[in-house]
């Protein structure tokens, strides 16, 4: 399912924000009924360190898997990794309730796990596993990478 991608203009508060604390390049995206940002942040003080960060969210709900995976699929290169961090409650940094923030990673034992489950995931017959049609998958039928 493809939604509608359009372009919107940030708000001009926002942007001087992100001119002084932030990329002033992000874009502002309009993905269906979820609005996206995208940019490239700086993750060090000595501003060597650019990474991908989207931001989605959604008026009155989560975003849905499938909505974030467009976002990604359509707004990033294909050889860019992310996660959604978790960090410490004291950390959080969400301002609207129904946002999720995504991270460019450079972990390469995290990336090779994910790749692994990934493939595994494919061979027993999942194709792109996405949390909404995994929800009657027997549990106890994919068999885990051994922890060493």
């Amino acid at each position: 399912m493809a939604f509608l991608l359009t372009q919107r203009t940030i708000p001009a508060d926002l942007l001087a924000l992100l001119e002084q604390h932030g990329d002033p390049e992000t874009k502002l995206w309009q993905l269906g009924s979820c609005q996206v940002m995208v940019g490239r942040d700086w993750v060090d003080p000595e501003r060597t360190d650019r990474r991908w960060h989207l931001s989605i969210s959604h008026p009155t709900r989560y975003p849905t898997w499938q909505e974030i995976g467009e976002a990604r699929d359509r707004l990033l290169p294909d050889d860019v990794w992310l996660c959604v961090p978790m960090p410490p409650r004291e950390f959080w940094l969400s301002l609207h309730p129904n946002c999720f923030h995504l991270w460019e990673i450079h972990d390469g034992n995290l990336i090779g796990q994910w790749a692994f489950e990934g493939r595994a995931a494919k061979r027993m017959g999942f194709g792109q596993p996405q949390p909404e049609g995994m929800l009657n998958v027997e549990i106890g039928r994919a068999k885990r990478r051994p922890r060493p």
